[in-house]
């Protein structure tokens, strides 16, 4: 396997190596046996979650007062929502979201509104490198704004600072300079379990240790994957107890998104230091069937984020932990004539945690004065970025981001 595309599928299975660089550097063998437990009541955690598919947010935050909205979705528009936000703010949630109307009202829920960027890219995928890489500017940008933050994190003393918990693929938004993994269970990083008797398999892990064994004619990259390898057995050995240790009164609702926040409340509190985990819900591309699809996925959203948050309560970590949720872009403000919606630019974005600013933070887009029949956006998505990376991570912006961006103060 080449250098690029051993970063690219991030080394799945593999841990991360706590480098600037991995070829400029590796991590000494005496520091594969002795993975600290990290004081999580310092650390600052935070989940990132995709809304994938262009998440429609007039249907989402709804102006439920506002008559063109009704007018312009005759069989999509929302009647009424007792879960209001505000008095005066002519603003309520979908009636499915109210795990995350509980959190607002308890000022632990932010609303970002008119979410986007300068010159609106309307491709998804185009939109998702935007997103995912923080940078507008850049063509085929290599690096992702949550990977720059695992180097410093790395570098910082997380032995596993980033993880993608779901999928298969690693996410532009945290490639970088160092391995991150993927998995989609804790059981994955078991590469080496015992066998049904309960001994150990010791043959096994015999033979796949000497597999990884280093030669003195290895290159830097052999060396990398090698001396990788033998931590993610460490890695393995220590999550399998956490895995075991691990309890929770809290029910997760049994769905796609819940097992994988339960995932996330599990690697958050194992002992390997991981600060970062990424996370992601398809199925947001509503072009036809609206109704019948979106409503169920807000429901899936707002169940799994409020039990996490109970989760993490009880773990007394939520003030440590900020939960950030975005989509590549929103819909268009007229509903289509296949009861759906078409990909639009502005939308809300929602940050939930013990810490966080919660209420409104902007105002609505008009739904008069259009962008082309989009929602014209007014807050730049990088201001929030440079929120989570330097009030929230305390990680330096400016170079990730691309330059400097004015903060929004969304954290107490």
């Amino acid at each position: 396997m080449d250098r690029r595309n051993f970063l690219k599928t991030g080394g799945q299975a593999f841990f991360a190596l706590p480098c600037l660089d991995p070829f400029l550097g590796l991590v000494p063998d005496a520091a594969l046996s002795s993975l600290k437990l990290v004081n999580r009541a310092r650390d600052r955690l935070l989940v990132v979650l995709e809304l994938a598919g262009g998440n429609d947010g007039l249907n989402t935050v709804i102006p439920i007062e506002d008559p063109i909205y009704h007018r312009v979705r005759p069989t999509l528009r929302v009647e009424h929502s007792e879960l209001t936000l505000g008095d005066d703010s002519g603003l309520a949630l979908h009636p499915n979201l109210g795990g995350l109307h509980e959190l607002f009202r308890e000022g632990e829920l932010a609303i970002v509104l008119g979410v986007g960027y300068p010159s609106p890219n309307r491709s998804h995928f185009r939109s998702m490198d935007i997103w995912q890489s923080g940078r507008p500017d850049l063509e085929d940008a290599q690096r992702g704004w949550l990977g720059a933050a695992a180097e410093t994190l790395g570098r910082r003393g997380s032995e596993v600072p980033a993880m993608a918990l779901g999928g298969t693929e690693l996410p532009l938004c945290l490639r970088g300079k160092i391995v991150v993994p993927t998995l989609r269970t804790l059981e994955e990083y078991q590469l080496f379990q015992d066998d049904r008797a309960g001994k150990a398999n010791s043959g096994r892990k015999k033979t796949l240790l000497g597999l990884v064994e280093e030669k003195e004619n290895d290159d830097r990259l052999a060396r990398l994957i090698k001396r990788t390898a033998r931590q993610a057995y460490v890695g393995a050995e220590k999550l399998k107890n956490a895995a075991l240790s691990y309890r929770t009164k809290v029910e997760y609702p049994r769905t796609g998104l819940g097992t994988r926040f339960e995932l996330a409340a599990r690697s958050l509190s194992s002992p390997l230091g991981t600060r970062v985990v990424h996370l992601r819900l398809g199925g947001f591309d509503t072009h036809a069937s609206q109704r019948r699809t979106h409503p169920a996925l807000l429901s899936e959203l707002s169940t799994a984020v409020s039990a996490f948050a109970k989760d993490m309560k009880v773990r007394k970590l939520w003030k440590h932990t900020a939960v950030v949720c975005f989509s590549e872009f929103g819909r268009r403000v007229a509903e289509n004539n296949s009861r759906g919606t078409d990909h639009g630019a502005a939308a809300p974005m929602f940050l939930a945690g013990g810490s966080v600013n919660g209420g409104l933070h902007g105002t609505q887009p008009s739904l008069e004065d259009l962008d082309h029949g989009d929602l014209k956006f007014a807050i730049d998505f990088r201001r929030v970025y440079r929120d989570v990376l330097e009030s929230w991570l305390d990680i330096p912006s400016a170079e990730i981001l691309g330059g400097r961006q004015a903060g929004l103060e969304l954290f107490d």
